[in-house]
Formats: structure tokens, sequence, C-alpha cells
């Protein structure tokens, strides 16, 4: 189901764009972000008081993004959709109310020519071809009522994202804010830019790298890795950490620094250990983690975002190295600066 996501930080984002975007699944085509139009910011968020991190139907979306006031960043702003991305796509009923609000945004669009009525009856009739009776004709600005002529911000958005300036194509999309990057045999690569830390990234990258080094060994034994309440049996665990004075394990109180390490941050989920750290960083960041590795090799306390970790092992893209706390690579050189069990 379509998400509707605040934007964080300050990258630079195209002159269009608005503080809000849409993660979107249909079927069969992976997963598109939608960069959603003014226009359509202030029908979702001020009229039908969607926010962050909200679900959407998909009746909602696939009609403003028929009419373009949902867009991708290489389409350069407002345009018709690709009919593909409808495709197989289930449609799940809005409520009569929200119908009502969408079709009269719809009528009082500047730029929505068809027959709209006729887009409400199949709507909320539940028909698959509710947006085939209506398009976009044209495109009227915000700020400039009636107006016929070229956006004002077109030659922004040349100047920005037209084709004479350099970019990367991304998952279907142009970006123009990227870095270059190169591994340790020669090789060039080029990702997104992301412009600051996060502790989810953080948490996250350090969870699956536990998890994919020490998962099998330590989440094997539930002595070592369980973190008892403070009613069982069997707490405190000292190998974790836990205290009688403090229950939350500390890295400082544990006699297993990697049975803390994998009981804290990759943690067994519902899946498999990192799964709540997994489902963090989804949520934090439009992009992958290897993105995110990629724009910050070096590895850092989650909590405090600068205490810097140590490779331990270095792989061919830095970005994958196998990192550990500072102090760790003097105080077990013997073990090539990993914890013993």
């Amino acid at each position: 189901m379509p998400t509707l996501n605040c934007r964080s930080g300050t990258a630079e984002i195209h002159p269009r764009q608005t503080d809000y975007f849409i993660r979107a699944h249909p079927s069969d085509l992976g997963y598109i972000t939608y960069q959603v139009h003014g226009r359509a910011r202030d029908f979702l968020v001020d009229t039908l008081g969607y926010g962050d991190d909200d679900d959407l139907s998909w009746s909602l979306v696939h009609p403003l993004r028929q009419i373009g006031d949902l867009f991708t960043v290489d389409e350069g702003g407002p345009g018709r959709a690709d009919p593909s991305e409808s495709d197989g796509v289930t449609t799940p009923q809005v409520t009569k109310s929200e119908a009502r609000k969408l079709v009269e945004y719809l009528t009082n669009h500047p730029d929505v020519v068809g027959d709209i009525e006729t887009l409400e009856l199949r709507l909320l009739a539940g028909k698959s071809n509710y947006i085939d009776s209506i398009a976009r004709d044209g495109y009227t600005p915000m700020t400039t009522p009636g107006h016929d002529g070229p956006h004002p911000l077109d030659p922004i958005v040349d100047k920005y994202f037209g084709n004479d300036q350099e970019a990367i194509e991304w998952n279907g999309a142009r970006i123009a804010n990227f870095i270059t990057v190169e591994d340790r045999t020669g090789g060039v690569h080029r990702f997104p830019r992301i412009p600051n830390r996060i502790p989810e990234a953080e948490e996250h990258r350090l969870s699956k790298e536990l998890y994919e080094r020490w998962g099998a060994e330590i989440g094997a034994s539930d002595v070592i890795s369980r973190r008892y309440k403070t009613g069982e049996s069997g707490f405190p665990n000292r190998w974790i950490g836990q205290t009688r004075a403090s229950p939350e394990p500390t890295l400082e109180d544990a006699k297993s620094p990697r049975a803390f390490f994998y009981r804290t941050l990759a943690g067994r989920g519902k899946h498999a250990p990192g799964s709540r750290a997994k489902e963090a960083f989804e949520d934090a960041c439009e992009y992958s983690l290897e993105v995110y590795k990629t724009n910050f090799p070096t590895a850092v306390d989650p909590q405090t975002l600068s205490k810097t970790y140590t490779t331990v092992e270095r792989a061919t893209k830095p970005w994958n190295d196998f990192q550990v706390p500072p102090g760790w690579e003097s105080r077990y050189s013997a073990n090539g600066g990993l914890p013993p069990l």
C-alpha cells in the first residue's frame, strides 16, 4: 500500500517537490517513489488530514498520479502517468467522505478534463477503470491562476535537472545530487548523496554485520544471548551486561561484548535477527543500506553518531568493511580485534 512520507534532511530537491513524497509498490513493478505536487500535498495533508507514515488508498493515489499531481523526479514535473503503473493493482475502497472530497478536488482543479461524474460512480462502485475518464490538459501553477504559458520554474528545472546537468539513473529516477567513489580494486561507483548520518542506519549497519558474522554462533545459545526480565530465573545475565541495579544491558558490564552486541543490536526479531533495526531504517531512509554505507563508509556509535568504529577486516568495497568499537582492536588483539564469546 502506498505510504505518505515527510521528507527529512537538507538534500537538494527538485524545484517542484514538496516536503512530502509517497513510496509505493505497484504489482510487478518494484518500488516507486512519487513526488507530491503542492496542490496534491495540500489536498492529502490539509484536506484529508494524512501525515507522515500514513497509508494511502490506491483509489486516492491513482487519480492524482493520472493527472500528474504525483510524479517521478525524472519527469521534471506534472505530466501524464504511465498506464502500466496501475496495471494489476487492487483498488481498496475509499470512504464516501474521501470520495466526495476527491471529486471536489478534481472538479476545482484548473487542468483536469473529462467526465468526473463517471469517475465518482465507478470509484464508489469499486470499478477498476475509474481513472480512465479523466486526464490533464496543460499545467497551471498554483501561484498564477489562469496562467497558460511556460512555468516560471522551468529554467530552474532545466538548469539543475535538465539534460545538460550530469546525473545518474537510480531506481528509475534521475538523480543530480550524487557521489562518486572508488573501491580498492579501482572500480568507480556512483550513488545518490545522503546529507546526514541517521541513528537508524548506523544501528541497521551494525545489526546486519553482526548477524551475518555472529548470528549462528551466538544465536544458538540462549544462555549467552538471552535478555532476561527482572522477575525471571536467570536474571541478571552478566554475559550481556545485565546487573540487578541496571536491567538494561551495558557494554561496560558485559562479560561477552560479542553477545552484548548481538543481543542488543542484532537482536532476534520476528523473522530474523536484525529485523527490527531493518524496519526502523526503511522508515527513516528512502535509499538502501548500501547507498547509506557508501556515503558513510566508517561506522559510528548509533547513540552518539560520533564515536568512530575501527576496521578489523577490509573488504573490496570499503563500505563493507567489518568494523568494531574503538579499543577492541588492541584489547582483543590476540583474537583479531574480536572479543571472546
